[in-house]
Protein backbone atom coordinates (compact mmCIF):
# COMPACT_ATOMS: atom_id res chain seq x y z
CA UNK A 1 0.00 0.00 0.00
CA UNK A 2 1.14 3.52 -0.68
CA UNK A 3 1.95 6.01 1.99
CA UNK A 4 -1.11 8.16 1.25
CA UNK A 5 -3.43 5.20 1.74
CA UNK A 6 -1.72 4.23 5.00
CA UNK A 7 -1.99 7.77 6.32
CA UNK A 8 -5.68 7.91 5.50
CA UNK A 9 -6.26 4.68 7.41
CA UNK A 10 -4.28 6.04 10.36
CA UNK A 11 -6.25 9.29 10.38
CA UNK A 12 -9.56 7.48 10.18
CA UNK A 13 -8.69 5.01 12.92
CA UNK A 14 -7.27 7.75 15.16
CA UNK A 15 -10.48 9.78 14.80
CA UNK A 16 -12.64 6.74 15.62
CA UNK A 17 -10.62 6.06 18.79
CA UNK A 18 -10.85 9.69 19.90
CA UNK A 19 -14.61 9.78 19.37
CA UNK A 20 -15.05 6.54 21.34
CA UNK A 21 -12.99 7.91 24.22
CA UNK A 22 -14.96 11.14 24.27
CA UNK A 23 -18.25 9.22 24.29
CA UNK A 24 -17.12 6.89 27.09
CA UNK A 25 -15.49 9.57 29.24
CA UNK A 26 -18.12 12.28 28.84
CA UNK A 27 -21.38 10.36 28.80
CA UNK A 28 -24.14 12.65 29.96
CA UNK A 29 -22.00 15.75 29.61
CA UNK A 30 -22.02 18.32 26.88
CA UNK A 31 -20.06 17.06 23.84
CA UNK A 32 -17.02 19.05 22.81
CA UNK A 33 -17.48 21.63 20.08
CA UNK A 34 -16.88 20.41 16.54
CA UNK A 35 -13.77 22.59 16.08
CA UNK A 36 -12.09 20.88 19.04
CA UNK A 37 -12.67 17.47 17.48
CA UNK A 38 -11.35 18.79 14.18
CA UNK A 39 -8.23 20.16 15.87
CA UNK A 40 -7.68 16.88 17.68
CA UNK A 41 -8.01 14.96 14.45
CA UNK A 42 -5.49 17.23 12.75
CA UNK A 43 -3.05 16.75 15.62
CA UNK A 44 -3.40 12.99 15.50
CA UNK A 45 -3.11 13.00 11.74
CA UNK A 46 0.04 15.11 11.81
CA UNK A 47 1.59 12.96 14.51
CA UNK A 48 0.81 9.79 12.59
CA UNK A 49 2.36 11.22 9.42
CA UNK A 50 5.47 12.39 11.29
CA UNK A 51 5.90 9.02 13.00
CA UNK A 52 5.39 7.20 9.73
CA UNK A 53 8.05 9.28 7.99
CA UNK A 54 10.52 8.84 10.83
CA UNK A 55 9.93 5.08 11.11
CA UNK A 56 9.67 4.37 7.41
CA UNK A 57 12.24 2.03 5.87
CA UNK A 58 15.13 3.56 3.93
CA UNK A 59 14.80 4.34 0.23
CA UNK A 60 11.06 4.90 0.54
CA UNK A 61 9.71 6.60 -2.58
CA UNK A 62 7.27 9.45 -1.94
CA UNK A 63 5.23 9.44 -5.12
CA UNK A 64 2.86 12.10 -3.80
CA UNK A 65 5.47 14.51 -2.47
CA UNK A 66 4.09 17.45 -4.43
CA UNK A 67 0.62 17.04 -2.94
CA UNK A 68 2.01 16.41 0.55
CA UNK A 69 4.20 19.49 0.34
CA UNK A 70 1.33 21.70 -0.73
CA UNK A 71 -0.88 20.46 2.09
CA UNK A 72 1.81 20.79 4.75
CA UNK A 73 2.74 24.30 3.65
CA UNK A 74 -0.90 25.34 4.02
CA UNK A 75 -1.13 24.26 7.68
CA UNK A 76 0.76 27.23 9.23
CA UNK A 77 -1.90 29.55 7.78
CA UNK A 78 -4.36 28.29 10.40
CA UNK A 79 -2.35 30.01 13.12
CA UNK A 80 -2.20 26.86 15.25
CA UNK A 81 1.27 26.56 16.83
CA UNK A 82 1.12 22.77 17.01
CA UNK A 83 0.12 22.42 13.37
CA UNK A 84 2.80 24.86 12.24
CA UNK A 85 5.51 23.10 14.22
CA UNK A 86 4.41 19.66 13.01
CA UNK A 87 4.23 20.78 9.38
CA UNK A 88 7.78 22.10 9.47
CA UNK A 89 9.09 18.98 11.19
CA UNK A 90 7.37 16.60 8.76
CA UNK A 91 8.60 18.56 5.75
CA UNK A 92 12.12 18.47 7.11
CA UNK A 93 11.90 14.70 7.59
CA UNK A 94 10.46 14.19 4.11
CA UNK A 95 13.31 16.10 2.49
CA UNK A 96 15.91 14.22 4.52
CA UNK A 97 14.52 10.77 3.63
CA UNK A 98 16.42 8.90 0.88
CA UNK A 99 14.64 7.83 -2.30
CA UNK A 100 15.30 4.99 -4.71
CA UNK A 101 13.35 5.95 -7.82
CA UNK A 102 15.30 7.63 -10.60
CA UNK A 103 12.27 9.51 -11.89
CA UNK A 104 11.57 11.02 -8.47
CA UNK A 105 13.36 14.31 -7.88
CA UNK A 106 13.03 15.78 -4.40
CA UNK A 107 14.95 18.88 -5.49
CA UNK A 108 12.08 20.04 -7.64
CA UNK A 109 10.04 20.82 -4.51
CA UNK A 110 12.74 22.72 -2.60
CA UNK A 111 12.40 26.12 -4.35
CA UNK A 112 8.68 26.06 -3.59
CA UNK A 113 9.34 25.15 0.03
CA UNK A 114 11.99 27.83 0.51
CA UNK A 115 9.81 30.49 -1.07
CA UNK A 116 6.79 29.61 1.08
CA UNK A 117 8.77 29.28 4.31
CA UNK A 118 10.77 32.48 3.83
CA UNK A 119 7.63 34.45 2.98
CA UNK A 120 6.05 33.71 6.38
CA UNK A 121 8.66 33.90 9.16
CA UNK A 122 7.18 32.99 12.56
CA UNK A 123 7.07 35.28 15.53
CA UNK A 124 9.38 34.72 18.47
CA UNK A 125 7.72 31.44 19.49
CA UNK A 126 10.26 29.02 20.94
CA UNK A 127 8.10 26.07 19.86
CA UNK A 128 7.70 27.06 16.20
CA UNK A 129 10.92 28.93 15.39
CA UNK A 130 13.33 25.97 15.91
CA UNK A 131 11.25 23.80 13.57
CA UNK A 132 11.05 26.61 11.01
CA UNK A 133 14.80 27.16 11.18
CA UNK A 134 15.52 23.44 10.95
CA UNK A 135 13.44 23.16 7.79
CA UNK A 136 15.38 25.97 6.15
CA UNK A 137 18.72 24.40 7.05
CA UNK A 138 17.81 20.90 5.90
CA UNK A 139 16.21 22.18 2.69
CA UNK A 140 19.28 24.11 1.60
CA UNK A 141 21.65 21.29 2.59
CA UNK A 142 19.71 18.79 0.45
CA UNK A 143 19.57 21.37 -2.33
CA UNK A 144 23.33 21.88 -2.20
CA UNK A 145 24.06 18.15 -2.39
CA UNK A 146 21.94 17.76 -5.52
CA UNK A 147 22.21 21.13 -7.28
CA UNK A 148 25.11 23.18 -5.87
CA UNK A 149 24.82 26.01 -8.36
CA UNK A 150 21.12 26.61 -7.75
CA UNK A 151 21.51 26.33 -3.99
CA UNK A 152 24.24 28.99 -4.01
CA UNK A 153 21.68 31.47 -5.31
CA UNK A 154 19.45 30.84 -2.29
CA UNK A 155 22.20 30.89 0.34
CA UNK A 156 22.23 34.63 0.97
CA UNK A 157 18.47 34.91 1.53
CA UNK A 158 18.28 31.90 3.81
CA UNK A 159 21.31 32.96 5.86
CA UNK A 160 19.87 36.43 6.37
CA UNK A 161 16.54 35.04 7.56
CA UNK A 162 18.17 32.64 10.01
CA UNK A 163 20.73 35.18 11.25
CA UNK A 164 17.93 37.52 12.40
CA UNK A 165 16.96 35.05 15.12
CA UNK A 166 20.49 35.06 16.54
CA UNK A 167 19.56 38.33 18.27
CA UNK A 168 16.53 36.82 19.99
CA UNK A 169 16.06 37.28 23.72
CA UNK A 170 15.07 33.62 24.05
CA UNK A 171 18.07 31.28 24.49
CA UNK A 172 16.19 28.37 22.89
CA UNK A 173 15.70 30.35 19.70
CA UNK A 174 19.31 31.56 19.69
CA UNK A 175 20.54 27.98 20.06
CA UNK A 176 18.35 26.81 17.18
CA UNK A 177 19.56 29.73 15.08
CA UNK A 178 23.27 29.01 15.52
CA UNK A 179 22.70 25.28 14.85
CA UNK A 180 20.93 26.10 11.61
CA UNK A 181 23.67 28.56 10.66
CA UNK A 182 26.16 25.75 11.26
CA UNK A 183 24.15 23.62 8.81
CA UNK A 184 24.09 26.44 6.26
CA UNK A 185 27.87 26.79 6.59
CA UNK A 186 28.09 23.32 5.04
CA UNK A 187 26.43 24.70 1.90
CA UNK A 188 29.39 26.79 0.71
CA UNK A 189 30.45 25.71 -2.76
CA UNK A 190 33.96 26.19 -4.13
CA UNK A 191 32.66 28.81 -6.52
CA UNK A 192 31.02 30.70 -3.65
CA UNK A 193 34.27 30.65 -1.66
CA UNK A 194 36.37 31.75 -4.64
CA UNK A 195 34.14 34.77 -5.25
CA UNK A 196 34.45 35.80 -1.61
CA UNK A 197 38.26 35.49 -1.69
CA UNK A 198 38.52 37.53 -4.87
CA UNK A 199 36.58 40.46 -3.42
CA UNK A 200 38.13 40.32 0.06
CA UNK A 201 38.79 43.81 1.36
CA UNK A 202 35.94 45.49 -0.51
CA UNK A 203 33.65 47.61 1.63
CA UNK A 204 30.52 46.24 -0.06
CA UNK A 205 31.08 42.64 -1.18
CA UNK A 206 28.60 41.21 -3.65
CA UNK A 207 29.09 37.50 -3.05
CA UNK A 208 26.91 35.73 -0.50
CA UNK A 209 29.88 34.54 1.56
CA UNK A 210 31.52 37.96 1.40
CA UNK A 211 28.38 39.53 2.87
CA UNK A 212 28.23 36.83 5.52
CA UNK A 213 31.79 37.56 6.65
CA UNK A 214 31.16 41.32 6.69
CA UNK A 215 27.96 40.76 8.69
CA UNK A 216 29.89 38.68 11.24
CA UNK A 217 32.60 41.32 11.61
CA UNK A 218 30.01 44.04 12.19
CA UNK A 219 28.10 41.90 14.67
CA UNK A 220 31.21 41.34 16.78
CA UNK A 221 31.40 45.08 17.38
CA UNK A 222 27.65 45.47 17.97
CA UNK A 223 26.13 45.79 21.44
CA UNK A 224 23.00 44.07 20.13
CA UNK A 225 24.93 40.78 20.09
CA UNK A 226 26.21 41.04 23.65
CA UNK A 227 23.68 38.53 24.97
CA UNK A 228 24.17 36.34 21.88
CA UNK A 229 27.96 36.24 22.11
CA UNK A 230 28.15 32.53 22.93
CA UNK A 231 25.94 31.53 19.98
CA UNK A 232 27.75 34.03 17.75
CA UNK A 233 31.13 32.50 18.57
CA UNK A 234 29.84 28.98 17.90
CA UNK A 235 28.63 30.19 14.51
CA UNK A 236 32.08 31.59 13.72
CA UNK A 237 33.58 28.23 14.68
CA UNK A 238 31.27 26.53 12.17
CA UNK A 239 32.28 29.01 9.47
CA UNK A 240 35.98 28.30 10.03
CA UNK A 241 35.38 24.55 9.94
CA UNK A 242 33.80 24.79 6.49
CA UNK A 243 36.39 27.10 4.92
CA UNK A 244 39.32 24.70 4.47
CA UNK A 245 39.35 25.31 0.73
CA UNK A 246 42.68 26.39 -0.81
CA UNK A 247 43.04 27.92 -4.25
CA UNK A 248 46.59 26.52 -4.38
CA UNK A 249 47.88 23.38 -2.62
CA UNK A 250 50.45 25.39 -0.66
CA UNK A 251 48.34 28.51 -0.40
CA UNK A 252 46.33 29.82 2.56
CA UNK A 253 42.97 28.37 3.49
CA UNK A 254 39.83 30.38 2.84
CA UNK A 255 39.40 30.62 6.61
CA UNK A 256 42.74 32.41 6.88
CA UNK A 257 41.97 34.83 4.06
CA UNK A 258 38.43 35.65 5.17
CA UNK A 259 38.29 35.20 8.93
CA UNK A 260 41.77 35.62 10.42
CA UNK A 261 41.17 39.28 11.42
CA UNK A 262 38.00 38.27 13.26
CA UNK A 263 39.78 35.33 14.92
CA UNK A 264 42.47 37.73 16.07
CA UNK A 265 39.86 39.98 17.69
CA UNK A 266 38.30 36.99 19.43
CA UNK A 267 41.71 35.91 20.71
CA UNK A 268 42.33 39.38 22.09
CA UNK A 269 38.99 39.63 23.86
CA UNK A 270 39.58 36.16 25.31
CA UNK A 271 42.37 37.63 27.49
CA UNK A 272 40.05 40.13 29.19
CA UNK A 273 39.32 39.22 32.80
CA UNK A 274 35.61 40.10 32.62
CA UNK A 275 34.93 38.20 29.41
CA UNK A 276 32.21 35.64 30.19
CA UNK A 277 32.29 33.43 27.11
CA UNK A 278 35.78 31.98 27.27
CA UNK A 279 34.62 28.43 26.54
CA UNK A 280 32.92 29.50 23.30
CA UNK A 281 35.95 31.61 22.37
CA UNK A 282 38.19 28.58 22.92
CA UNK A 283 35.97 26.64 20.50
CA UNK A 284 36.70 29.27 17.84
CA UNK A 285 40.42 29.30 18.56
CA UNK A 286 40.60 25.51 18.61
CA UNK A 287 38.86 25.32 15.25
CA UNK A 288 41.20 27.97 13.88
CA UNK A 289 44.19 26.01 15.19
CA UNK A 290 43.03 22.90 13.36
CA UNK A 291 41.99 24.64 10.13
CA UNK A 292 44.50 27.46 9.75
CA UNK A 293 47.34 25.92 11.75
CA UNK A 294 49.52 27.18 14.62
CA UNK A 295 52.15 28.64 12.28
CA UNK A 296 49.62 31.23 11.12
CA UNK A 297 47.54 31.55 14.27
CA UNK A 298 50.45 32.12 16.65
CA UNK A 299 51.82 34.78 14.33
CA UNK A 300 48.53 36.66 14.68
CA UNK A 301 48.13 35.79 18.38
CA UNK A 302 51.57 35.45 20.01
CA UNK A 303 51.76 33.31 23.14
CA UNK A 304 53.61 35.98 25.18
CA UNK A 305 54.66 33.43 27.76
CA UNK A 306 58.17 34.62 28.48
CA UNK A 307 58.77 37.61 30.75
CA UNK A 308 60.48 39.58 27.98
CA UNK A 309 57.34 39.22 25.82
CA UNK A 310 55.07 40.92 28.29
CA UNK A 311 56.99 43.93 29.61
CA UNK A 312 58.00 47.29 28.22
CA UNK A 313 61.20 46.99 30.23
CA UNK A 314 62.27 43.34 29.96
CA UNK A 315 65.48 43.98 31.85
CA UNK A 316 63.54 44.13 35.14
CA UNK A 317 62.63 40.47 34.71
CA UNK A 318 65.81 39.11 36.14
CA UNK A 319 64.28 36.05 37.79
CA UNK A 320 61.51 35.12 35.40
CA UNK A 321 58.65 36.64 37.42
CA UNK A 322 58.11 40.09 38.82
CA UNK A 323 56.30 40.49 42.11
CA UNK A 324 56.33 44.29 42.05
CA UNK A 325 53.10 46.08 41.21
CA UNK A 326 55.08 48.87 39.63
CA UNK A 327 56.77 46.45 37.28
CA UNK A 328 53.55 44.66 36.36
CA UNK A 329 51.99 47.95 35.34
CA UNK A 330 54.58 48.25 32.57
CA UNK A 331 52.95 45.44 30.58
CA UNK A 332 51.92 46.69 27.15
CA UNK A 333 48.40 46.30 25.84
CA UNK A 334 48.15 43.36 23.48
CA UNK A 335 51.00 41.50 25.16
CA UNK A 336 48.86 39.55 27.60
CA UNK A 337 49.93 35.90 27.97
CA UNK A 338 47.89 33.41 25.96
CA UNK A 339 48.79 30.14 27.61
CA UNK A 340 45.26 28.94 26.84
CA UNK A 341 46.39 28.38 23.24
CA UNK A 342 48.90 25.66 24.14
CA UNK A 343 46.36 22.88 24.93
CA UNK A 344 44.78 23.54 21.51
CA UNK A 345 47.96 22.30 19.79
CA UNK A 346 47.09 18.67 20.52
CA UNK A 347 45.07 18.12 17.32
CA UNK A 348 45.66 17.58 13.61
CA UNK A 349 46.48 20.75 11.70
CA UNK A 350 48.16 21.80 8.44
CA UNK A 351 51.34 23.43 9.82
CA UNK A 352 54.62 21.66 8.93
CA UNK A 353 56.89 19.97 11.44
CA UNK A 354 59.56 22.57 10.66
CA UNK A 355 57.44 25.13 12.53
CA UNK A 356 57.57 23.06 15.71
CA UNK A 357 61.33 22.65 15.38
CA UNK A 358 62.01 26.32 14.74
CA UNK A 359 59.44 27.79 17.14
CA UNK A 360 58.55 25.43 19.96
CA UNK A 361 61.83 23.61 20.52
CA UNK A 362 63.75 26.82 21.33
CA UNK A 363 60.79 28.09 23.35
CA UNK A 364 60.70 24.92 25.45
CA UNK A 365 64.43 25.23 26.08
CA UNK A 366 64.07 28.79 27.33
CA UNK A 367 61.13 27.81 29.52
CA UNK A 368 63.17 24.93 30.93
CA UNK A 369 65.87 27.42 31.94
CA UNK A 370 63.24 29.56 33.64
CA UNK A 371 61.98 26.49 35.46
CA UNK A 372 65.48 25.65 36.68
CA UNK A 373 66.05 29.22 37.89
CA UNK A 374 62.76 29.20 39.76
CA UNK A 375 63.55 25.89 41.46
CA UNK A 376 67.03 27.01 42.48
CA UNK A 377 65.58 30.17 44.06
CA UNK A 378 62.82 28.32 45.91
CA UNK A 379 59.86 29.50 43.82
CA UNK A 380 58.20 26.11 43.54
CA UNK A 381 54.82 27.37 42.27
CA UNK A 382 56.49 29.20 39.42
CA UNK A 383 58.67 26.20 38.61
CA UNK A 384 55.60 23.97 38.44
CA UNK A 385 53.91 26.43 36.10
CA UNK A 386 56.83 26.32 33.66
CA UNK A 387 56.84 22.51 33.84
CA UNK A 388 53.15 22.42 32.89
CA UNK A 389 53.72 24.76 29.95
CA UNK A 390 56.63 22.66 28.69
CA UNK A 391 54.53 19.48 28.84
CA UNK A 392 51.73 21.20 26.89
CA UNK A 393 54.20 22.21 24.19
CA UNK A 394 55.44 18.66 23.69
CA UNK A 395 51.93 17.24 23.86
CA UNK A 396 51.30 19.18 20.65
CA UNK A 397 54.09 17.47 18.70
CA UNK A 398 51.91 14.64 17.25
CA UNK A 399 49.69 17.22 15.54
CA UNK A 400 52.69 18.26 13.46
CA UNK A 401 53.43 14.72 12.33
CA UNK A 402 50.21 13.76 10.60
CA UNK A 403 50.65 13.30 6.84
CA UNK A 404 53.32 16.01 6.70
CA UNK A 405 55.69 15.92 3.76
CA UNK A 406 58.60 17.32 5.76
CA UNK A 407 58.38 14.90 8.70
CA UNK A 408 61.15 12.52 7.65
CA UNK A 409 63.28 15.25 6.15
CA UNK A 410 63.25 17.40 9.27
CA UNK A 411 63.73 14.41 11.56
CA UNK A 412 66.81 13.21 9.70
CA UNK A 413 68.31 16.68 9.40
CA UNK A 414 68.06 17.28 13.13
CA UNK A 415 68.81 13.74 14.28
CA UNK A 416 65.29 13.64 15.66
CA UNK A 417 64.73 9.96 14.92
CA UNK A 418 63.55 9.24 18.48
CA UNK A 419 60.76 11.79 18.06
CA UNK A 420 59.72 11.02 14.51
CA UNK A 421 56.10 10.06 14.03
Amino acid sequence: MGQVYVNRRLRKRSLEIKIQRVQRGRSGSRPPPPFILASSDLKASTLCESQFVLQSPPNLAFQSLSEITTLLLSLPRFGNPFLSQSAYLVLSDVLSAPTKEDDFNVVSEIPQILKAVLSSPPKADKAIVPAWLGLLGNSLLVYKDTDPQASAGELGKVWKAVWAFLESSDPTIRTASHKTLATLAQCFTQETIRHAIQERGQSEPKSALGRIVLQAENAFESLAFARSMSEFLLTISALISNLRYREMPEGPTAAEVLLLPLVQKIGNIRTEKNFEHKEAADRVLSQAMGTIGPAVLLNALPLNLEPADRSVHPQVWHTGFCYSSTCCNTRQAGREPRAFLLPLLAQLHPSPLQHFVSYFVPLSERMFNLQQNAESEGRQAEAKMWAVLISQVWAGLPGYCWAKEDTQEVSKALAFSDLSC
